[in-house]
Formats: C-alpha cells, sequence, structure tokens
C-alpha cells in the first residue's frame, strides 16, 4: 500500500480514535482493532488483504506494512460498481469471539459474495432494509463458534475484463478471491481461527466462483469443504476469443476510444484506453444497460456481461469439464438451488405478469412479439415457442411430470416451474458456454464431484421455504443460513415471520453450515455430536432444538448413493427425501439430446 493510500485510509477509517484499552489483532502486515459488540463478537470490517490495485488489470500484491495499529471498525469501501464503490477495495469482513492470539482453532467460514460479478460488497448494507448487513457474519460467529471472514474482491471491468496479465489474461477477481484465501491461512489464527478447517461458501457468482476453486489445482489446500449455493458451474464462463473481441467492444462503444477496432493489440487497448479512462466510465450499468449498441457488442458479449476466461493457466474449461478430469480441492460438499431461481425480478408479479416477466427477462431471444398473447396460450404451445421443438408428441411426457393439481391448478405455477428446471432450453443462444442456475445443474455437479476413490462426498438441498414473496427465489437462503431469520426481532428478510419456527429452520440451516466448516461433514449420524465435550459444539447445542440425547437435526446423506435432497421448508423440513425434480431432468436432458440430433439431421 503507498503511502499515500495508506494515509488516506487511515483518515478515512478513523485510526485517531484508538484508545489504550481496545484490543490489537495482529495480522503479518501490521496490527489491527476492531469493534467488540455487545453480544461479546469482535467485527473487523475493512482489514485490507491486498495493495490497492493499481495500476488497472495486475495481480493482488501484498499491501506496505504499517506498525501502528489500524481501525477496521468503519465499513470498507465496496469495490467499484454501478451506483458505488471505489478501485481501492481489496479488504475483508472479520468476526470472532476469540481475544487476541487466543489459541481457540475455531472453525472458519470463508464466504465469497454473488452479485453476477459486476456488484455486491463483504457486508451488502443494503440488504432487505433492516439495521444491519446482509452478509453480517456476527450471528453465526456467536452462535456456533466459528470465525466468519467475508471477503471482497474486483467486480465488472475491473474483475473481469480479458486483459493480459503475466502468462494469462482476465480473472482478476478470482486471483483477488485466492489472495485473500491465502490471508486467511498464515493470519486467521491470530482471530481464534484454525486454517486447517475452512469451509468456503458462496452465493449465485459467489458459488460460480467456488465452482472455480475448487477445480483450481492453485487453489489446492487453501479450504477443506465447500459449499455451491445457487451457482452453476458451468456458468459464467467465456472462451478466450469471445472475452478478447468484448473487450475491444466495450473499449470502444462504452468506454469511448473508438479508435479501438476488432484489430487493436490488447496491450494497446489496455493502456492507451482503459487504465487512463476515468473510472466512472468503466461502469456499465446493471440498471438500463444500453440495450442498442452496434450488432459488434453483442455478437461479442456473454450471456452475462461478465465471465471467467478460458486463458489456459486460470482455467482450461469451464470448472465443471475441469471437475470431470480432475478430483475436487475438498472432500465434503454441498450443492443446492431454491425452488424458484431466477425469478427474483419477477417475484412480485402475480398471473400472466409472472409469465410474461419470465420469458422477457430471461429469454429475449422470444419476446417480444414473436409469442402470440398470453392468455391464448396453453402451456403446450409455450413450451413449443420456448424450447424449439415442434413436435407435441416430443414434448408431451413433460406435461406427465408437472401434474396441474400439484401446482393448484395454477397453468402459471406450473410454467414457473418447468422454466426454473429447463434452463437452458434446447433452442436457447448461448453465448462462449452453456451452463445455467438450477437443480439439474447441481445434480449434474454432485455426480461429477463425487468420487469413491478418493472419498469426495457431496449432498445436496432445496430450499422452499418462502418468506414474504410469491415465489422462493434467487437468494432467499441467504437471510437463513447467516441467521438473520433469527437475530432480528421477529422479522425474516424484512418481514415479520410466517411462521413461529422460522428461527429453527435458520438454525438448522447455520447448524449443518458450521458443523461441514468444525468436523468436515454436516451432521453424519443424528447423535454423532451428542457426546462431544467441546466447548464449541456445547455453544450450538444451547441454541438448536435438541432433547438430552442430543440433537434433533437428521442426517444429510450423501446424493449419489442414495439419491436423497434434504429439503428446507416449513413445517417438514430440514428432510431428506426423493426428489422428483430428478425424474424431470432427466426428461429435460433427453430432450435436449432429441433436439440436437434433429437439428443436426436437417442440417445435414
Amino acid at each position: 500500500m503507498s503511502h499515500f493510500f495508506f494515509s488516506l485510509f487511515c483518515c478515512r477509517f478513523g485510526a485517531a480514535a484508538l484508545s489504550d484499552d481496545d484490543d490489537v489483532y495482529r495480522t503479518e502486515f501490521g496490527p489491527v482493532v476492531g469493534e467488540t459488540q455487545a453480544n461479546g463478537v469482535t467485527a473487523f470490517r475493512s482489514i485490507p488483504f491486498a495493495a490497492p490495485p493499481l495500476p488497472r488489470w495486475e495481480p493482488p500484491k501484498p499491501p506496505d506494512p504499517w506498525t501502528t495499529p489500524l481501525d477496521t471498525r468503519a465499513f470498507a469501501p465496496a469495490c467499484l460498481q454501478e451506483s458505488y464503490g471505489a478501485e481501492d477495495c481489496l479488504y475483508l469482513y472479520l468476526y470472532t469471539t476469540a481475544a487476541p492470539d487466543e489459541a481457540l482453532d475455531l472453525p472458519v467460514m470463508l464466504f465469497v459474495h454473488g452479485g453476477g460479478l459486476e456488484s455486491g460488497d463483504g457486508y451488502e448494507k443494503y440488504g432487505y432494509g433492516y439495521a444491519g448487513g446482509y452478509y453480517d457474519g456476527s450471528a453465526l460467529a456467536l452462535q456456533y463458534g466459528v470465525v466468519l471472514v467475508s471477503i471482497q474482491y474486483r467486480l465488472g471491468a475491473l474483475g473481469f475484463l480479458s486483459l493480459p496479465a503475466n502468462e494469462g489474461y482476465g480473472n482478476f477477481g478470482l486471483l483477488d478471491q485466492r489472495f485473500a484465501m491465502e490471508w486467511v491461512q498464515r493470519n486467521i489464527r491470530g482471530f481464534g481461527g484454525d486454517p486447517s478447517r475452512v469451509l468456503l461458501f458462496g452465493e449465485s457468482a459467489g458459488a460460480i466462483s467456488v465452482c472455480f476453486h475448487l477445480a483450481s489445482p492453485k487453489s489446492a489446500g487453501l479450504f477443506k469443504a465447500a459449499v455451491v449455493e445457487s451457482g452453476g458451474c458451468e456458468l459464467q464462463v467465456q472462451t478466450g476469443i469471445v472475452g478478447e473481441a468484448f473487450v475491444r467492444s466495450f473499449a470502444s462503444y462504452v468506454v469511448g476510444c473508438a479508435w479501438v477496432s476488432q484489430n487493436t493489440p490488447l496491450q494497446e487497448v489496455r493502456d492507451a484506453c482503459l487504465r487512463l479512462a476515468p473510472t466512472g466510465a468503466l461502469v456499465w450499468p446493471t440498471t438500463g444497460r444500453p440495450r442498442r449498441l452496434p450488432d459488434e457488442v453483442y455478437d461479442a458479449a456473454p450471456a452475462f456481461p461478465w465471465c471467467m476466461t478460458v486463458d489456459d493457466v486460470e482455467l482450461d474449461a469451464t470448472p465443471l469439464a475441469m471437475l470431470r478430469t480432475r478430483p475436487p480441492n475438498a472432500r465434503s460438499i454441498i450443492v443446492g438451488t431454491n425452488r424458484d431461481e431466477f425469478q427474483y425480478d419477477c417475484g412480485r408479479l402475480v398471473g400472466d405478469e409472472l409469465v410474461a416477466c419470465n420469458f422477457a427477462g430471461i429469454v429475449p431471444e422470444v419476446m417480444p412479439g414473436q409469442l402470440p398473447p398470453y392468455d391464448d396460450l396453453t402451456t403446450l404451445e409455450i413450451l413449443r415457442h420456448f424450447t424449439g421443438v415442434p413436435d407435441a408428441r416430443v414434448l408431451a411426457p413433460l406435461l406427465d411430470l408437472y401434474p396441474l393439481e400439484q401446482y393448484e391448478f395454477s397453468t402459471v405455477a406450473r410454467l414457473s416451474a418447468m422454466l426454473v428446471d429447463s434452463l437452458p432450453a434446447p433452442g436457447q443462444a448461448v453465448h462462449g458456454y452453456g451452463g445455467w442456475i438450477g437443480a439439474c445443474e447441481a445434480f449434474e455437479a454432485a455426480r461429477v464431484m463425487s468420487n469413491s476413490t478418493t472419498g469426495v462426498v457431496v449432498r445436496v438441498y432445496n430450499f422452499s421455504r418462502r418468506a414474504y414473496l410469491p415465489t422462493v427465489d434467487h437468494s432467499s437462503e441467504i437471510p437463513y443460513v447467516f441467521q438473520d431469520c433469527r437475530d432480528h426481532d421477529g422479522l425474516c428478510q424484512g418481514a415479520p415471520a410466517s411462521d413461529p419456527f422460522e428461527p429453527e429452520l435458520a438454525a438448522a440451516m447455520g447448524a449443518y453450515w458450521a458443523a461441514l466448516a468444525a468436523e468436515g461433514a454436516p451432521l453424519d449420524d443424528d447423535d454423532s455430536y451428542s457426546d462431544s465435550d467441546s466447548a464449541v459444539w456445547e455453544k450450538r447445542r444451547r441454541l438448536l432444538p435438541h432433547d438430552d440425547a442430543g440433537l434433533s437435526l437428521p442426517a444429510w446423506p450423501d446424493f449419489v448413493d442414495t439419491g436423497l435432497v434434504m429439503h428446507f421448508d416449513l413445517p417438514y423440513g430440514p428432510l431428506p427425501v426423493p426428489d422428483q425434480r430428478i425424474q424431470r431432468c432427466e426428461a429435460w436432458a433427453a430432450l435436449t439430446t432429441t433436439h440436437q440430433s434433429s437439428s443436426s439431421l436437417e442440417e445435414e
């Protein structure tokens, strides 16, 4: 960290306000002070794990060391995104119940936030409107005796433009994540943590990032267990050719360097255009994103604007493809999705509006104008348009797997379920690589990563608890994992809890995640911890549903061995049950194969 940036840091974060009574924790770069809260958890909200990332598009570097205790009680600036953030943003949040240098060897939960690789931060102050952060780790640290770390990484153009860096190019945000993971290995003991018991977990783009670290040989040894929450291991990955073309289009049409063409060398684009651009010029708005740019931009753009790049250094294929050829970097993994993934833009809509929103927002290739009016469509007609498969005989078996009575005779609910299960549909255009976030992708990832020879066990969940929105959409599980549904005076997801057992469901999810960090397995046996004399586990026991014999939470079996999926819902969950979506996914896969075969014959 340069002297100039360090001076700004100390000024902005109020180092002068420290007192002699503050507990000082040690890191390899210098001492830090956090805020010891009334509940006994000490919160650090701006520990620098790397220097400010300047010049742009370079791998992360260590910060300059300091000797005066650094006040990390104030919130770190988020990484640059549409409405806020800064380029100086490589900080982490940390929550612990340990005193300085107290050797408790607590398990560590290391969280990677989501946001499409273009938004979000390590705290997310703008969650559901309650006082606190979406990713505040205080409750997890207190309730389960873990050290919670939430990291930040470069986003959008600064984190994922496919620009040259050392041997490879692009993937700067992923390098930041690994740099933070390495910091945890070297420093977590000073906060009471055990570097040999690190759970890496993430949601959405954070889960996609976890897939990357599970597959990357360079991330081996930095964690022992992992959770992939609502993230596809083939999503947001682009080829190098696609990435390079997008860089040039972005520089020319978004940043305004009109002289850049598809023949301009990338290094020249970087040095003569992008590194000289003002910060604001590098932000491509997520809302109102200009859709009428020249076709060249959209020919170059992947399905998501910001992606990992296959550069043959960090990635030689999608993470899932890499995992088909090598075991994952964790022996115990949880993979799961929410019931109504990717309906979050439509969560407050009902009826025909919900169907219209789903199709317009997720499948723009067929909207608007290509479908007849919604009130005249049958389920089969919508499926024909959506899949590109005109033969009703091929589609008919799918209808049997979604009986209308199961959806209270609501065609809208039935179509929504089909939409979630089927993406990407056979007829949907995908740039670069395919993949999506849904149950079918979760099942496939579990099958690929499970390996009896190496002892890798993968468990699968389905989160189905609906709070106050009509759908159980993307990110709905986060307030349960982070214990928001226990910690905010009867509120859950910012609204009054609709069930008195809402806190118990949150407690169960927290217990499974924390046990995976602590023991490498989310409660393998019903009574596997009932006789434990661990102070950490006793702390968990006091806050979980249990009787004198031990916890009442059910064992979570291996998905591949049993075909069972942990169902998180009320009033019956958590409960491992057979999942009818497995058969549905097999049917969609067969439809894809049939469609591809018929398309090949037509081309011949």
